[in-house]
């Protein structure tokens, strides 16, 4: 036995085999497989069971596809069918909770952010829209406005700072730009 086939009979072999055989290693090799192998026959035992297992819930899965496949279907169309009613007013709810926010508590945020925005962010916003090529209120160039500014609402009589409507029109500026480094 060379050094090699020794040295791996060593590693699998709980007791180590001396290079010339006699009766007794080969009794102790014997010995050592027969525990591997049963060693190894417990993990294939609980391998098989594992693998009976998902075979019968496979199995059992396609039966009760099979014979109550129009029961499931019904369901399937009649919760599609409420999801699909249900989504519009959904959706239609949490734009409604966003404007209320935004009319109730974002404009007086947004103006206190812009009233302790320092020149910086405000140089900042302004780079953006010129890299944008969007005008001074953040819409194409060249766009008119009735009164002449869309920050004047003519049925209120309110005006809005720009960097205000900036980012009402804009939020994703405050973010994108990381213009809370900016405040005062």
């Amino acid at each position: 036995m060379d050094a090699k086939t020794s040295l791996i009979f060593h590693v699998k072999i709980k007791k180590p085999i001396k290079p010339a055989w006699n009766l007794k290693s080969i009794a102790i090799v014997v010995k050592n497989i027969l525990y591997i192998k049963k060693r190894n026959n417990h993990h294939l035992k609980s391998s098989l069971i594992m693998i009976k297992v998902l075979i019968f819930i496979i199995i059992m899965g396609a039966l009760v596809g099979f014979f109550w496949f129009d029961e499931i279907k019904i369901w399937v169309d009649e919760n599609q069918q409420k999801a699909e009613e249900q989504l519009p007013d959904l959706i239609n709810q949490g734009a409604s909770t966003a404007q209320n926010w935004w009319e109730t508590q974002g404009k007086d945020w947004a103006d206190n952010l812009v009233a302790n925005l320092t020149s910086q962010g405000k140089a900042q916003i302004d780079d953006w829209l010129q890299q944008q090529g969007l005008n001074e209120y953040g819409d194409q160039e060249g766009t008119m406005y009735t009164g002449g500014t869309p920050l004047f609402n003519e049925s209120t009589g309110e005006t809005i700072e720009r960097y205000a409507y900036l980012l009402q029109k804009f939020p994703d500026l405050i973010q994108g730009l990381n213009l809370e480094q900016y405040l005062k």
